[in-house]
């Protein structure tokens, strides 16, 4: 479906496996803010592209500073989402 964290679940089982798939989950289980701060240091693009989903889902989630973090990021489609979320489309 079109929920952010079914697809970084199945996204994690493809890329990253069982393991990562639980320590995801586990961050997760915390305060949302700073599981995503901790999701955009991390290298991966499919773990930024439910960090800008999430955010654009939720405003109160957005973040100046995720969102910079983001925008290093070359996956077009993560670079696409984060146009999105700072043009405001």
């Amino acid at each position: 479906g079109n929920d952010p964290l079914t697809a970084l679940y199945s996204l994690s089982r493809v890329y990253g496996g069982k393991e990562a798939e639980s320590k995801l989950a586990n961050q997760l289980k915390g305060d949302p803010k700073s599981a995503l701060h901790s999701f955009s240091d991390r290298p991966e693009w499919w773990v930024h592209l439910y960090v800008v989903e999430m955010m654009k889902k939720n405003p109160q989630l957005r973040d100046p500073a995720i969102l910079k973090k983001l925008e290093k990021d070359k996956h077009p489609l993560v670079k696409e989402k984060v146009a999105e979320l700072t043009t405001g489309k």
